[in-house]
């Protein structure tokens, strides 16, 4: 059962460095050093504004640190599981969260779809 979906589009050109510093967790973090490329930072934004967006409260008390979007094996993005996120899915009802990032020229876009096991 769908629970949300999110979506958020982000301008390149308007990320700085210190969003990055602001936003991005540890492991966020030290992927941005090695590519040091504002296209991620924008990527990451655009993650969780979809995110929050689809668990339906907007971005408010949480510090956008705890919420990490990392790549598997694969390539693929997932949401990392860590406390804050055990909570959330505990508060919201929800336990899968489906996740695309897209880039184009000086755009970032991301959708967030959160699903609840019936």
């Amino acid at each position: 059962m769908i629970v949300g979906i999110g979506i958020d589009v982000v301008d390149i050109k308007r990320v700085s460095e210190k969003l990055g510093n602001r936003i991005l967790s540890s492991k966020e973090f030290e992927i941005w050093q090695k590519r040091k490329k504002m296209e991620f930072v924008a990527g990451r934004f655009a993650l969780k504004e979809a995110f929050f967006k689809a668990i339906g409260t907007g971005i408010r008390g949480v510090d956008l640190k705890s919420i990490s979007f990392v790549p598997d094996e694969s390539g693929a993005l997932h949401l990392e599981e860590n406390e804050v996120i055990l909570s959330l899915k505990k508060i919201y009802e929800f336990d899968l969260v489906h996740v695309s990032l897209s880039h184009d020229g000086d755009i970032a876009a991301a959708v967030v779809l959160i699903e609840r096991k019936t």
